[in-house]
């Protein structure tokens, strides 16, 4: 049976079986992350993790490693947690604002998030994001960068319309520059990888890998692994 089909088995309702199949058919993003860190042993914590795609697919291409989740959808947060009773290991689901402090070591992941936020929040996030991700680990995000082309336009257009039927919970539309993500983890000494990934998908939208030293500095100006 096709993953996509296998996923979908796990949630509820109709509308949601369809959703996931095309939403995985047609997006590459859970198959970048998973080339990743899919066959590492580290946690991972997903900031803004929906109905729990990306364990789902994660779990079920035969990872191991613990998941957090993390998303400020109470709704969406019922969803996984129903559609994970009977995967293995168990993810953990979380109802949570990203904005909201959060004690983690690991990967991080943000996926498609950051243009909900304020600019102080962005940097909140980030520099959250930052300090939970364990030296030689990834900070991986998927972001619709703010530019002017056509491929912006539509994606700030379908955003638009998936706030206007309540599919998701957003006061704001505040899409952020490449250098406003980048900036504040290359300060802290990450290494970045930045390039398109749409997919199938007409959106802006970029994935940009910072990987955290092998060592972090700590508040004394010592290093340490």
């Amino acid at each position: 049976m096709r993953i996509d089909h296998q996923i979908a088995l796990s949630y509820r309702s109709r509308w949601l079986k369809g959703y996931v199949k095309a939403k995985l058919r047609s997006d590459p993003v859970y198959e970048a992350v998973y080339q990743l860190i899919g066959e590492t042993e580290r946690p991972l914590l997903d900031i803004g993790c929906g109905i729990g795609l990306l364990a789902a697919y994660l779990l079920q291409r035969g990872s191991h490693k613990p998941i957090t989740g993390l998303d400020y959808d109470s709704r969406k947060i019922e969803e996984a947690r129903h559609a994970s009773r009977n995967w293995n290991p168990r993810p953990t689901f979380l109802q949570q604002d990203a904005a909201q402090p959060f004690v983690f070591q690991g990967d991080v992941v943000i996926l498609d998030v950051l243009h909900y936020l304020t600019d102080e929040a962005q940097l909140s996030v980030l520099s959250s994001a930052a300090a939970s991700v364990e030296p030689g680990g990834y900070l991986i995000i998927r972001e619709c960068l703010r530019e002017r082309s056509l491929r912006y336009r539509l994606t700030w257009l379908e955003e638009r319309f998936a706030t206007s039927i309540h599919w998701l919970k957003a006061d704001r539309l505040n899409f952020p520059s490449r250098e406003e993500i980048e900036t504040p983890l290359l300060e802290k000494g990450f290494s970045s990888e930045v390039r398109r990934l749409s997919g199938r998908m007409p959106f802006n939208n970029y994935l940009l890998t910072f990987r955290a030293p092998a060592s972090k500095v700590s508040t004394d100006g010592m290093m340490k692994s």
